[in-house]
């Protein structure tokens, strides 16, 4: 979904145009925009998330 938002923004379409195409929010689409702009394709990935990891069981 990540990719599909980046590749529909490559084509102009913009975020409201996105998020009905992909069935997701403005917000969704905005962050995920934010996130590539800046930091290119490492933008797209998984941050680490709080909370005990499979190891800290």
């Amino acid at each position: 979904m990540r990719a599909e938002i980046v590749l529909c923004a490559a084509d102009g379409l913009t975020n409201v145009a996105i998020a009905e195409r992909l069935g997701i929010t403005r917000l969704t689409v905005a962050t995920w925009r934010k996130r590539f702009a800046e930091a290119r394709f490492e933008g797209l990935a998984d941050e680490p998330r709080p909370g005990c990891s499979a190891q800290d069981r």
